[in-house]
């Protein structure tokens, strides 16, 4: 839903800015003579000149608002075309990949695909467990080089028991990841993994993309509710000049 752009001449805020520089109305002054208590002209100049200046008070922010609110408005123009324009790659995106992952199926198989899946799992975790064992090591190392008085005293022993521990835990995990991945190598057939893992991996690094994508998405939305919250209050507070000059009027 695009948002209306509006400029000096538009709206409520129209009515509310030009009453700042209109002159005042040869009825008005009509009523003020032939009031039960009659002024002098000094007098009527001076509730003119200040009528005048009140509603130049009250208008004032009005260009400033109208130029605010064109800006959001343009804004949720802009962000929603964007919008739009991201949400119709991704289905794009999906409906390539979907058919590619099909293609697949059909040329080796389900059974084909759910082995190269495994595999590729294993290794990822394999991977996490090969940082772990990285990181436990160099928990190790550290704990045995640094001085006892940085670490406030005694249990110099007990620290590096703990990470000598906290890195045979990682080493068994470690190989147990190794030996599953063989397992996986092993259950399935070598040739048509070589054939499939490559184009899973490529579909799965995409899907990591689409999630990115996705989260790029909700940013769109989310600067767009921004500015749609930025043009609601610029109208909302045009609607309140306008409603406080036709106030003043109708008490002169």
């Amino acid at each position: 839903e695009f948002l209306p752009l509006l400029d000096a001449a538009g709206s409520d805020a129209e009515d509310a800015e030009s009453t700042t520089y209109s002159a005042p109305s040869g009825s008005s002054s009509s009523t003020a003579s032939s009031s039960s208590t009659p002024r002098g002209p000094a007098q009527g100049e001076l509730a003119d000149a200040l009528s005048e200046e009140e509603e130049e008070l009250l208008t004032a922010d009005v260009p400033a608002l109208l130029e605010a609110m064109n800006r959001a408005a343009q804004e949720v123009n802009d962000l929603e075309r964007r919008s739009s324009e991201e949400q119709h790659r991704q289905q794009q995106c999906i409906a390539r990949w979907s058919r590619h992952y099909e293609d697949l199926r059909c040329r080796y198989g389900s059974k084909a695909l759910d082995d190269a899946a495994r595999v590729l799992q294993a290794e990822k975790a394999l991977r996490a467990a090969e940082q772990h064992v990285q990181a436990a090591s160099h928990a190790v190392v550290h704990t045995a080089v640094v001085d006892p008085a940085e670490r406030g005293g005694g249990g110099c022993c007990d620290d590096i028991s703990a990470a000598a521990a906290a890195h045979m835990r990682a080493l068994a995990e470690y190989r147990e990841a190794r030996d599953r991945l063989m397992r996986c190598r092993t259950d399935a057939d070598e040739v048509t993994l070589r054939r499939v893992v490559p184009c899973l991996r490529i579909l799965k690094r995409r899907a990591v993309c689409l999630g990115v994508d996705q989260e790029k998405l909700g940013n769109l939305a989310a600067q767009a509710r921004a500015s749609k919250i930025a043009y609601g209050r610029s109208i909302a507070e045009l609607d309140r000049i306008s409603r406080s000059v036709h106030d003043a009027r109708r008490r002169r």
